[in-house]
């Protein structure tokens, strides 16, 4: 019937006002509360792109941070390789000559600062 009501228009509705007289305040309450409906399924679908939204950049950024770290952590491997690498040649042989080389420039300077 409501279907039918919803599409009454004109001579049919002056007709049906006046043997059903509620009718006028029946169609406002039921436009009223299509709206609020209409206002509700709104409201519902804007909360839910957003939330949505909040989680797919929650991800993104999850995401940017792991890529973050894992590059961070090879960094800093390469620097310890680096580090060790260098470590370990200096803790060879050439460590006594490089404090000798050191030692004679530095008296070289004193030397020639004197003169």
């Amino acid at each position: 019937m409501e279907g039918w009501l919803a599409s009454c228009t004109g001579v049919d509705f002056i007709m049906l006002s006046a043997v059903w007289p509620g009718l006028v305040a029946y169609r406002q309450m039921r436009r009223k509360e299509q709206d609020r409906l209409s206002r509700m399924d709104a409201d519902y679908q804007i909360k839910k792109e957003v939330a949505e939204f909040n989680m797919r950049r929650e991800e993104r950024l999850k995401a940017a941070e792991e890529r973050t770290a894992k590059k961070r952590a090879k960094r800093q491997k390469k620097r310890q390789r680096k580090k060790e690498k260098k470590i370990k040649v200096n803790s060879g042989a050439e460590e006594p000559q490089k404090e000798e080389s050191s030692d004679d420039e530095g008296d070289s300077d004193i030397g020639e600062a004197e003169e």
